[in-house]
């Protein structure tokens, strides 16, 4: 049962990608997002 579940989330991301990639107003939103979540992340720990 694992098993078949991790093969349906990779098909899934799979898919996501493919989108992120093919469309250029989805990567840019994408990688506006990833940004901001990553200058948070390090933001968080830098003020530790």
């Amino acid at each position: 049962m694992l098993k078949e579940l991790v093969i349906e989330r990779m098909a899934e991301n799979d898919e996501i990608v493919t989108r992120i990639f093919d469309d250029k107003d989805l990567g840019s939103d994408a990688l506006l997002q990833l940004a901001r979540q990553l200058y948070t992340s390090i933001r968080a720990v830098s003020l530790q």
